[in-house]
């Protein structure tokens, strides 16, 4: 009888924690999801070390791990200490240094009720190293990061500095050095400079 209790103790413990995702590379902890559907991390024997109390959490990247309680974001480190405290309504893994991060906020001059994403980006501070004023945006790769103003694309590297004109019609990837671009109603490829690709 003693036996077969703690085999099923044993057996409802691992099925709390089955909901497991990828490896992260902090200190081998795994991302799981209980039954609650909160998110937490164990080490790769079970033990669990960042208690499942987020709404979401998303992988550790340089050191930190993006997790969302309600409608705000923050980053912890791999002991689960609030690193950068609840402050942007979505936040991003870091890549190359920097966070993407976002909150609603209202454009200049506004004087209506409207709200808009704003997105921008922190370092690892908590500090905002390019302003929350973009449409949308994405993670920086290779030094450089495609954002968005007023329906119009380009990039811009982690100065914040303008690199290829925010002109184009789509939002765009770079392949080998390479992107394919939309603007007024043509389709073609640039290179990281914004040179048109004969």
């Amino acid at each position: 009888m003693t036996i077969s209790i703690i085999v099923f103790a044993i057996t409802i413990s691992s099925f709390h924690v089955k909901a497991q995702t990828t490896l992260s590379t902090t200190k081998d902890l795994i991302h799981f999801v209980d039954l609650e559907k909160k998110h937490g991390f164990h080490n790769k024997t079970g033990e669990v070390i960042i208690e499942p109390i987020y709404d979401y959490a998303e992988d550790f990247s340089e050191g930190l791990s993006a997790v969302t309680l309600g409608d705000k974001g923050a980053f912890i480190d791999s002991n689960g200490n609030e690193v950068i405290k609840f402050k942007y309504n979505s936040v991003t893994s870091f890549s190359e240094g920097v966070a993407l991060v976002m909150n609603y906020g209202k454009k200049e001059n506004d004087k209506t009720d409207f709200e808009i994403q704003l997105h921008g980006y922190i370092d690892k501070t908590g500090t905002e190293v390019i302003e929350l004023k973009y449409s949308t945006a994405a993670s920086f790769t290779n030094g450089f990061a495609v954002v968005s103003f007023a329906s119009k694309y380009g990039c811009i590297d982690k100065t914040g500095k303008v690199v290829i004109p925010l002109i184009y019609d789509e939002q765009f990837y770079f392949e080998n050095d390479k992107a394919e671009v939309y603007l007024n109603g043509e389709s073609f490829f640039i290179d990281k400079k914004g040179n048109r690709i004969k």
